[in-house]
């Protein structure tokens, strides 16, 4: 049978056509053709509707009418509402499907009128309808609503409890500008010292265009802020100054309104061979053709006036030193920047300076460039610590007298400072605390000056007139030595204990000694305590001998004083930390090794440096300190440009190319600069060249790894050497001579014998060789020849 899908297709059958079919209905299932139309009829006769819709029925809901059915070939169904009654703006649709009138009572209005009733007030509302409602305004704790007689109510906050602030203490980056803690406190930004507002919290972080900043409107008086993308370049003067003084001598094409030529971009200055061999011109480049500059020399003369230590010891010097030079062509930039960093422990007290000699090369010079500052040791840290006395004391100021330590009193020394104060309270004649007094000194350690705090509290009270008073006094005329280094604690002299006679008593006192003494016998302590029906002093009684500790053993207790700036997520401290102690026998040399190291991520802006504690104790426990500087920030991803240098060079390949390869690495954005240089052998000289695309030196600024492509152009020829070409004659003498040479080329000349001598020229030529012809009778040797003594050469 036929391959169907063979035949060409008909896009347009008729009823006509024929369609090959199977007859299932006669024997052996023959194969028979049908017409199109028949099929059409068979389908016709057996689908009802010939295979369309042929009748829509519409039917209706309880609230829904369905209209226009049935519709058997065309036709239109239309919905409407089956509710009864009258739809209209003042009727509504009822759940029983009827257009109703909504059943809205008739208004009632009220006259409101006020009525006061003790602390409340009350509101007698007055219907329309004749009724009366009263609403009561309830007063709460310390409300009162009042009438005020013209039908308006005040409310009033009555009763409250007179209270105040005990005590007010300034946190972090805060001082006490005046005042004390709890009377009058006035409480300012501290912005010396280092409690300072800006380095009390500082955290280290990136600054961005948008970022604001405060600053001081002089116009206005007021402090406002601003971004750093929106100050003003005339704000900055010394910034644009130094980039005004980058910019001299620069060329700028900003006025350029033509349109016949290209923009001139950039500017190059060649030779008339480098122009030549230029494969394309750029027509956005201004090509300068001039002859060959000579290059010059700039030296600098280093004068080192920094005073007050030694280079390479207190100090270190960063850029090029003595004798640095910059070789360049007439207008070529060159400019020295030396810099000084101070060592570990050192500073410039007076500020470090160096005049950085700069400028354009237009002949060999000798440059001075002068560095100023002094150098000096880091004065060690001053904490002091200022009193502040918070008072919760119960009673009136003149009932009781605040002794010893008072407001404003200072502790300082070198830091960390240790401190301790001593603050007393004891009554007035007449008075006496039934509670208290409690005194909490302020003791402590600071890394840096700040207020500390002694908190007073306790109850005084008037003794009544029929109590007894038992007054205390403390005697310590029986403890001997040392007989000012002991502290008093709990009951001092002038406590008091009142009440009804009989009175029982009981007071309790203690001694200790103070830092680097001790009891060698007692202390022994007999509180006052009994009972009096009379007012009375009554006695407690101390003693003891104190003397100083023999110090057999010295201990030093390491203090790690953390200067580093940044985050601290960014380094670990390690080794030896705050509160690890070095002891031995008095004098005890220490020596504590702590470590800092740079984690992941991050990476050392300059530093780290650490001071570890050393030295000798050669008596009592001491606080020695470790010290740790440095700025750590995030870690800037480096960039790396690649110097790759394409030697398009003709004539003998006898050049060296150095520098090709060379690397520069450093953060993004990282600028390079690359000077490549290239060689020939001797014997050889530059027809012309070399030149180098892009000029010399290869310059840029990157921020991904970048390939810094330079092409060095010229031809190489061999210098063409003179000298003798040589015949010998037919004696066959074995005798030369090489006494004359670089004979101008064709001269013949003799010397003795029959010994002939003819000059060629260039002898390196070969070409020439072919060209010699015999002089006399003799025979010409070809050069190079083994039998000739000088080889075709002399």
């Amino acid at each position: 049978m036929a391959i169907i899908y063979s035949y060409p297709t008909d896009p347009n059958p008729s009823l006509s056509d024929l369609i090959i079919g199977t007859d299932v209905s006669s024997t052996g299932n023959p194969t028979k053709s049908f017409t199109i139309g028949s099929i059409v009829a068979l389908v016709q006769s057996n689908v009802p509707g010939g295979g369309t819709m042929t009748q829509i029925n519409t039917a209706g809901t309880t609230f829904i009418d369905l209209l226009g059915g049935p519709i058997t070939t065309s036709g239109t169904i239309t919905a409407s509402l089956s509710a009864g009654g009258t739809p209209s703006i003042s009727t509504f649709l009822r759940g029983d499907n009827t257009w109703a009138t909504p059943d809205i009572p008739a208004a009632t209005s009220y006259v409101i009128r006020s009525v006061q009733a003790g602390n409340n007030a009350n509101l007698l509302l007055t219907g329309s309808d004749n009724t009366q409602t009263i609403v009561g305004l309830l007063a709460g704790a310390n409300i009162q609503f009042t009438d005020n007689g013209s039908n308006g109510i005040l409310v009033d906050v009555v009763n409250l409890l007179n209270g105040t602030v005990e005590s007010v203490n300034p946190g972090d980056g805060l001082k006490l500008q005046s005042g004390t803690v709890d009377v009058n406190p006035t409480i300012g930004v501290e912005i010396v010292g280092s409690n300072n507002y800006i380095t009390v919290n500082h955290i280290a972080d990136v600054v961005d265009v948008v970022d604001y900043i405060p600053f001081h409107d002089v116009s206005s008086g007021n402090v406002k802020t601003t971004t750093f993308n929106t100050i003003p370049v005339e704000s900055l003067v010394l910034v644009k100054n130094y980039i005004d003084a980058g910019d001299v001598g620069d060329v700028r094409n900003n006025t350029d309104t033509f349109t016949t030529t290209g923009v001139v971009q950039q500017i190059v200055s060649l030779d008339s061979t480098e122009y030549a061999g230029l494969a394309s011109k750029d027509p956005n480049t201004l090509y300068v053709v001039i002859a060959a500059n000579p290059d010059y020399t700039i030296t600098q003369n280093l004068v080192n006036n920094i005073t007050g230590g030694t280079a390479g010891v207190d100090y270190t010097l960063s850029g090029p030193g003595d004798g640095a030079t910059v070789v360049g062509v007439a207008g070529t930039p060159y400019s020295f920047t030396v810099s000084a960093q101070p060592t570990t422990g050192k500073y410039f007290s007076s500020a470090f300076s160096a005049t950085n000699p700069s400028g354009v090369i237009t002949a060999d010079a000798t440059i001075t460039n002068t560095l100023t500052g002094t150098i000096a040791d880091i004065p060690a840290a001053q904490c002091t610590a200022t009193l502040a006395i918070s008072n919760s004391i119960q009673g009136n100021s003149s009932w009781y007298t605040i002794g010893g330590d008072l407001a404003g009193a200072t502790q300082s020394g070198a830091c960390p400072k240790t401190y301790s104060f001593n603050t007393t309270v004891t009554p007035a004649p007449g008075y006496q605390f039934v509670s208290g007094p409690t005194v909490t000194n302020a003791s402590g350690t600071i890394s840096g000056s700040q207020t500390v705090t002694t908190f007073l509290s306790g109850t005084v009270e008037a003794i009544p007139a029929s109590a007894v008073t038992a007054t205390l006094s403390v005697n310590t005329s029986g403890v001997t030595g040392e007989t000012s280094k002991f502290t008093l604690s709990g009951d001092q002299t002038g406590a008091t204990q009142s009440g009804a006679s009989p009175l029982s008593y009981s007071f309790n006192t203690g001694i200790a000694a103070k830092s680097g003494y001790e009891f060698t016998s007692g202390p022994s302590i007999s509180n006052a305590n009994g009972a009096i029906s009379s007012s009375q002093t009554v006695i407690t009684t101390i003693t003891g001998n104190i003397a100083a500790v023999a110090p057999t053993s010295c201990t030093a207790t390491l203090f790690v004083d953390n200067q580093i700036t940044g985050p601290a997520a960014g380094y670990t401290i390690g080794g030896q930390l705050s509160g690890a102690t070095d002891s031995g026998n008095c004098p005890n040399t220490y020596s504590f090794n702590t470590t800092v190291s740079l984690n992941s991520g991050y990476v050392w802006a300059s530093g780290p440096s650490v001071t570890n504690a050393q030295g000798t104790l050669t008596g009592g426990p001491a606080t020695v300190t470790t010290t740790i500087t440095g700025v750590v920030q995030a870690q800037v991803q480096n960039v790396t440009a690649t110097l790759d240098v394409t030697a398009n060079i003709t004539g003998p390949a006898v050049y060296t190319i150095t520098g090709d390869g060379a690397t520069s690495t450093g953060a993004a954005p990282h600028s390079y600069s690359f000077t490549p240089t290239i060689s020939i052998l001797s014997g050889y000289s530059w027809v012309s060249g070399p030149t180098f695309s892009p000029p010399l030196p290869a310059t840029g600024t990157i921020s991904a790894n970048t390939t810094v492509p330079v092409t060095i152009t010229g031809q190489i020829q061999q210098n063409p050497p003179l000298g003798t070409r040589l015949v010998r004659c037919d004696n066959n003498t074995t005798t030369w001579s090489t006494s004359q040479i670089n004979i101008s080329s064709g001269n013949i000349f003799y010397s003795g014998g029959q010994v002939c001598y003819r000059s060629m020229g260039n002898v390196y030529d070969p070409a020439e060789w072919a060209t010699l012809t015999n002089i006399g009778s003799g025979t010409v040797y070809t050069p190079f020849d083994p039998n000739n003594p000088c080889n075709g050469i002399c």
